[in-house]
């Protein structure tokens, strides 16, 4: 689609929105190396702090954020011809949000502004009544056969063991090629990496891993030919728009970390669910790109018939603080005048519009305040951003453009299931300047005259106090004389004492999750 679109429109460029990082950086060097280019010609991409674009790019595949940058900077998106949204069942803020302002901009200002969505697995009806007037084109595409298998009954053993033996099955039964298996996250993979070691050894393959954090070089090395089959453990990254060439085989463990906000506490609560039907259609899938494959799941036949068709959609589950203050840079003040598929609660849009209020970016009366436009200009989620501003301020910008790297790139965000321990700011600093990704995040996050970086000494007050500015609903007093700490909002945590001490009356909590027992969080 999007390379036919290249051929349909003779001008202005064509965005294609993917949901992913990863997915945005193969599919441009997919559909350049189809047409005979390099990336960058007429193909390229645009992704957080990171592009290759050049005069002559026409098509560019970018992130679903970065539209909210762009229509921050022209409204109109003057010299785009066509905006895609690619694998638009995942369903994010930012896609939904977005495609409603661009319906929004369509049929105001900009009638000739094309707009696609596209989905594999999404039910069409509800989207085709909300694009009215539109058309819906269905395609067969070129997807091999992929045999199902199911366990005959559940498996109550711990997960690496039912990797283990589900891949000990496959290659008993036949040759299993390159294989991806879906795991939760980054702990899952290191787990069950440790447990298949010999398997793959004994196999001659390549144990690879692919997930969202690592180092760019890293995931296209999962792409990279090689004399063996590749054996790689990865997460949802790769169950839309990543074809990794070569694989037959895939093992599903079902599962995934989803997290859901909650408007009372101001925390995510990360929880461990099965994945939907449609989520399993997409997994299983990858066996079949580029020729027949098999697909085994590590769960029964009557387990998928109960799971829920789709997953429920980000809009009704996750903080809306940043997309909030995106509508008011837009002059868009009501949630319910916008063209959505699924309208936010009324406790989620009075959450967004009090976190706003208590960074500053908002008055009482929900008026954008000219610290609200900058706050608003950055990359990052509000509260991160009055970080930065509140760090630049009072002569630590380094340090909080540091820790906001540390926690935008999800390293404190409870470790993703990384089973990271309870640190302190200092610490959350340094680990972020020791690691070469957030070091180069950070480095954009400060204009180039201030982007020093002294050494971290005592305790520091003013990262403290900066940090206070844009979490001041996160102090948590402490309960009794143990290590539970309870919120100003309500919900509680339980923190390290070697980390917030045995007798300190209140914490700071930067990140953690609800309901996750001893949370590792930053304080």
């Amino acid at each position: 689609m999007p390379r036919w679109l290249l051929e349909l429109l003779p001008q202005g460029q064509i965005w294609v929105l993917q949901p992913r990082r990863i997915a945005a950086k193969w599919a441009a060097a997919h559909v350049a190396r189809c047409r005979g280019e390099e990336v960058g010609d007429q193909v390229g991409y645009r992704v957080r702090f990171e592009r290759a674009t050049g005069p002559t790019t026409r098509l560019v595949f970018m992130t679903e954020g970065l539209l909210s940058r762009a229509l921050l900077a022209d409204p109109q998106l003057a010299g785009v011809a066509a905006v895609v949204f690619d694998e638009f069942h995942v369903r994010s803020v930012d896609a939904d949000v977005g495609l409603a302002l661009l319906l929004l901009l369509q049929r105001r200002a900009r009638p000739d502004l094309r707009l696609v969505a596209m989905s594999a697995t999404l039910d069409p009806a509800p989207l085709v009544a909300l694009l009215q007037p539109c058309r819906l084109l269905q395609v067969a595409g070129r997807q091999h056969p992929v045999e199902i298998l199911h366990l005959p009954h559940p498996d109550p053993r711990p997960l690496p063991a039912q990797v283990v033996a589900g891949l000990r099955q496959l290659a008993a039964s036949g040759e299993m090629g390159d294989t991806l298996v879906f795991l939760p996250g980054v702990g899952e993979i290191e787990r069950v990496g440790l447990a298949c070691a010999s398997f793959a050894a004994a196999q001659g393959a390549l144990l690879m891993v692919l997930h969202g954090g690592q180092e760019p070089a890293a995931q296209d090395a999962v792409l990279a030919p090689c004399a063996g089959p590749k054996l790689i453990l990865c997460t949802n990254v790769a169950e839309t728009s990543v074809t990794v060439p070569g694989v037959r085989t895939v093992v599903d463990s079902g599962l995934h970390r989803q997290a859901t906000f909650e408007p009372y506490s101001g925390l995510n609560r990360l929880q461990l669910r099965p994945i939907s039907q449609a989520a399993a259609q997409q997994r299983a899938g990858r066996a079949g790109r580029t020729g027949p494959g098999r697909c085994l799941r590590l769960y029964t036949r009557l387990d998928q018939q109960r799971r829920a068709a789709h997953d429920e959609p980000e809009i009704l589950r996750l903080d809306l603080s940043a997309a909030t203050l995106l509508l008011r840079c837009l002059d868009v003040r009501r949630w319910e005048g916008l063209p959505l598929l699924n309208l936010p609660s009324d406790a989620s849009q009075r959450q967004a519009a009090a976190t706003l209020e208590a960074l500053g970016a908002c008055g009482a009366d929900g008026v954008l305040t000219a610290l609200g436009r900058r706050l608003a200009a950055q990359p990052l989620h509000p509260r991160l951003a009055r970080l930065v501003a509140a760090g630049e301020a009072a002569g630590v910008g380094s340090e909080a453009a540091a820790l906001a790297a540390w926690l935008s790139e999800g390293a404190g965000d409870g470790g993703r299931s990384r089973g990271a321990p309870c640190l302190c700011l200092e610490d959350a600093v340094r680990a972020s300047r020791e690691t070469p990704l957030l070091r180069r995040v950070a480095a954009r996050l400060l204009p180039r005259t201030k982007r020093r970086q002294p050494a971290l000494g005592a305790p520091h007050v003013a990262l403290a106090q900066a940090a206070l500015a844009a979490f001041v609903d996160r102090v948590a007093q402490r309960q009794g004389e143990g290590d539970t700490f309870r919120f100003c909002r309500g919900g509680q945590v339980t923190l390290d004492a070697a980390v917030v001490g045995r007798d300190a009356p209140y914490a700071l909590v930067l990140a953690a999750h609800a309901g996750a027992g001893r949370a590792p969080p930053v304080a």
